[in-house]
């Protein structure tokens, strides 16, 4: 009847009855864009194929590429990991995938490998997410990067681990630290001739060299740590 009460319901299968192909044109549409993001997933989280992409990329898109050297250069100065995406641990943004999809139908490709820099803790190494960068292999050891999400890294980072970037550093902060240690002491403490202070200041250095030396080298050893010139493309972390 004209005056019966509307159910609501009804009335969207009323309204849907009235446009059947629409409704199908987006459920297929929604189907092959969950079935693309699976297929993308799978690919983040597989990397078998070592391939690499053959892609000429626009002259406005350049500024993306990176040489390996820049980043080798980045992951030890910040002690960092390079890897396959396959040993990311935490879960990839959407945004990621959305950019992926938007590189891939602007130059007309599938990426066949992904790299992610990222701290050890991001990997399967332990745990814990903090500033992702995703990169798409390309020819010749250069890397196109996708997209980066996470926590902005602590500026102190890269003096922080300064000392352990390589053997080198290592040593010149062992020194340092042992000649700051040899002349903070107070002159009072010595117990020596004015005329002697300075050489036993400097016998001081030298003999605290060799003891931080050694004793941070076992410290080292025993965390199974290593120099990040060392371990930044290492999946392994004891290497």
């Amino acid at each position: 009847m004209i005056f019966d009460k509307v159910n609501i319901t009804d009335e969207l299968k009323k309204q849907r009855a009235q446009f059947p192909s629409l409704l199908k044109e987006v459920n297929e549409v929604l189907l092959q864009s969950a079935h693309s993001d699976e297929e993308l997933l799978n690919r983040l989280k597989d990397n078998r194929d070592a391939g690499t992409e053959e892609i000429i990329i626009a002259e406005n898109d350049l500024d993306n590429i990176y040489s390996i050297n820049e980043i080798e250069k980045i992951c030890i100065n910040y002690r960092l990991r390079f890897l396959d995406s396959k040993y990311f641990k935490q879960e990839f943004p959407y945004d990621a995938i959305v950019r992926i999809n938007e590189f891939e139908k602007r130059y007309n490709t599938k990426i066949k490998r992904f790299k992610i820099i990222a701290p050890d803790k991001a990997f399967d190494l332990i745990d814990v997410n903090q500033d992702p960068l995703l990169f798409a292999q390309l020819s010749n050891n250069t890397f196109y990067l996708l997209h980066q999400w996470g926590k902005d890294i602590v500026w102190y980072r890269k003096f922080l681990f300064l000392p352990i970037r390589d053997i080198y550093t290592y040593f010149y902060s062992i020194i340092v630290l042992a000649v700051l240690f040899a002349f903070s002491i107070p002159f009072s403490w010595l117990q020596v001739q004015p005329d002697n202070e300075m050489y036993i200041r400097l016998w001081l250095a030298m003999h605290c060299t060799i003891g931080f030396f050694f004793f941070i080298l076992f410290l080292g050893a025993t965390s199974q740590s290593s120099f990040s010139s060392m371990s930044w493309k290492s999946k392994y972390f004891n290497e």
